[in-house]
């Protein structure tokens, strides 16, 4: 999807708001919220040439109302407290 955003012609690409530099960090929307692409291409040839691309996402389930451990932490925190 961020590849799209510079892809001269695309649909995206018009309605994308992507700086001018070769290195771009985008936010790309979904259902569930948000996430950041980190896009490095080249983009002066008439099509881009991606070098580089990435995210950053965590397994983590954040701000739910529950508390999630670790096995280990509860195995040790019963062991502790029989």
């Amino acid at each position: 999807i961020a590849t799209v955003c510079i892809l001269p012609g695309s649909v995206a690409k018009g309605i994308a708001t992507v700086g001018d530099g070769d290195e771009q960090l985008l936010s790309i929307e979904h259902p569930t919220g948000e996430f950041e692409i980190y896009l490095d291409a080249d983009r002066s040839p008439p099509v881009p040439v991606i070098r580089h691309g990435g995210m950053l996402r965590t397994a983590r389930v954040l701000f739910d109302g529950v508390i999630y451990a670790h096995t280990n932490f509860l195995t040790r925190l019963i062991h502790d407290h029989s």
